[in-house]
């Protein structure tokens, strides 16, 4: 009958550019190892907390202004020398003299980028 039965053909393994899928197996074994990672995981992740909280009670208070003060300096530093690059190149480019003297000083993010401004 051929209603009946295991209707998946072998021909599919055999056809070249088709891949079958592999049916996965789930031990005890492997159950159980995945059950132990999740828990030591678990733990890592308890003691690095309680050492942080432990710190935070334990250190001195310029040890935690040094250690939670925004990193923002560096943001900082590397957008004035982006916009610094940007000024250098505006001055390299030759403008005729005549708009130079009729233009007022215009920061050169305006001028690169003129979307970002409402006016």
């Amino acid at each position: 009958d051929i209603n009946a039965g295991n209707n998946e053909l072998d021909s599919g393994a055999s056809s070249p550019g088709v891949s079958r899928k592999l049916v996965e197996e789930l031990t005890f074994e492997s159950m159980k190892k995945i059950l132990t990672e999740c828990n030591n995981s678990q733990g890592l992740e308890e003691e690095k907390r309680a050492q942080l909280s432990q710190y935070f009670r334990n250190a001195t208070f310029q040890d935690l202004v040094s250690k939670t003060q925004p990193k923002g300096d560096v943001l900082q530093s590397k957008l004035s020398d982006i916009f610094n690059s940007l000024t250098m190149e505006g001055r390299n480019v030759a403008v005729p003299s005549v708009q130079v003297e009729n233009k007022v000083n215009v920061p050169s993010y305006e001028v690169h980028f003129p979307e970002l401004f409402v006016y």
